[in-house]
């Protein structure tokens, strides 16, 4: 038979001795014998003894009550049980209401609270796409930005709070700006709810939800260019990885002893292809005009260059260096159109004038800050990806709105 002292039964429960002499002296728990010296040994029955003890002590029986289920035949033990049962039950509610409480602290900390990551309208679903979910409207579109993230052609698993805004109302600034240039898919911006009214019917109208305005625009229903025309104004980014091993950017030659973030000679095209999943692949000029013909091919060039000449002269007059960005076309009616955004901190790198320093990565007012992270963080850029920390979540945020306010002069609405 083991033998336990006392100091070792209390150790092995994580009690303390004095509770097992107070036990002892209630008649709860007896040890099994004890000698002369007056030391208390007790056996495996006393374990089970105590395991009892401590398991109605859990359940939050007095030791009054405990007494009495130990010493007394005539207590009814299972009425008692019944009415612990019920404290417990009112005490799990409680702790799910403040689990509850501490969630919802978490979000509204972190500004998850302010953040639309999905959308669910009653309209036909035109497309769902990394950032923008799309709504077919009949002869129109609805595109609605959320605040979804992607990084690497992969969509993170937390959004940024407002971002969906600052994508929406800054393209909007910059479709307005550059339709001189080229025209493009707006029809009108939705800052108030009721104006989708007029393009659905009377029987297909629905409560709309608020979070529509400021985050969404209604635009023409085109055929969209299978490619996305980026321009490149700074050796950065891949373009910089590429020159360090080969001297070029993009196949492009490039002069020797360039820096990193050093202005190119001019902007160069640097072509993709559009993936609806994966990753966008580079391509040259004559593929392009294999996918969309030879005179589509060369005027999306132009009016690529076109465009980023002109915004990158407007920029830098409010302090912020277009270092690259993206562009997507369409065709209507055959004639050439630019969709879906123009020149946001998704689609671009914007650096800030005062900061610049040619021969070292810049800091961006776009998600540069998240593809640093996720670059350190060892991610190998395949999903899922990794949950962003919430300071990066919030700094990411206040860069979205200073691009927005600094660009445009506006306050985000």
């Amino acid at each position: 038979m083991t033998d336990y002292t006392v100091k070792k039964l209390a150790s092995l429960a994580g009690v303390s001795v004095r509770t097992l002499h107070y036990y002892d002296k209630l008649g709860i728990l007896k040890p099994r014998y004890r000698p002369e010296n007056g030391y208390r040994h007790y056996d495996e029955a006393s374990i089970i003894r105590l395991k009892q003890i401590m398991f109605f002590r859990e359940l939050g029986f007095s030791l009054d009550e405990i007494v009495k289920i130990i010493s007394s035949p005539d207590f009814d033990i299972i009425e008692a049980l019944k009415i612990h049962r019920e404290e417990l039950v009112k005490k799990s509610e409680r702790l799910r209401e403040l689990v509850s409480t501490v969630d919802k602290t978490i979000k509204n900390l972190r500004g998850e609270d302010k953040m639309q990551l999905t959308t669910d309208l009653p309209l036909p679903l035109f497309v769902r796409g990394k950032v923008r979910d799309t709504y077919d409207l009949g002869k129109h579109l609805l595109i609605i930005a959320t605040d979804r993230l992607s990084a690497f052609d992969v969509v993170l698993p937390c959004g940024i709070p407002d971002k969906g805004k600052v994508l929406n109302q800054i393209s909007a600034y910059w479709f307005d700006q550059t339709k001189h240039i080229v025209p493009n898919h707006v029809i009108e911006l939705v800052d108030d709810v009721k104006v989708l009214d007029k393009y659905l019917p009377a029987a297909e109208r629905f409560a709309y939800p608020q979070y529509l305005a400021g985050r969404s625009m209604v635009v023409k229903k085109v055929q969209r260019l299978p490619i996305e025309c980026v321009v490149r104004g700074y050796l950065a980014g891949s373009a910089w990885s590429e020159y360090k091993k080969s001297g070029t950017a993009f196949g492009i030659p490039l002069p020797k002893g360039m820096l990193e973030s050093q202005e190119l000679p001019q902007p160069l095209f640097t072509p993709t292809t559009k993936a609806d999943e994966g990753h966008d692949m580079p391509i040259n000029l004559a593929e392009v005009k294999k996918l969309v013909g030879n005179d589509i091919g060369e005027a999306v060039k132009a009016k690529s260059l076109a465009i980023y000449n002109f915004a990158r002269q407007q920029a830098i007059t409010k302090g912020i260096i277009i270092a690259d960005t993206k562009f997507e076309f369409g065709l209507e009616n055959g004639k050439l159109i630019v969709i879906d955004e123009m020149l946001t901190p998704d689609s671009s790198r914007f650096w800030d004038v005062k900061l610049y320093k040619i021969g070292q990565s810049q800091p961006s007012y776009d998600k540069q800050p998240v593809r640093d992270w996720l670059e350190r963080s060892g991610w190998n850029k395949e999903p899922p990806a990794p949950m962003l920390p919430d300071e990066v979540i919030a700094s990411t945020s206040r860069i979205y709105r200073t691009a927005y306010e600094r660009l445009t002069g506006k306050q985000l609405k």
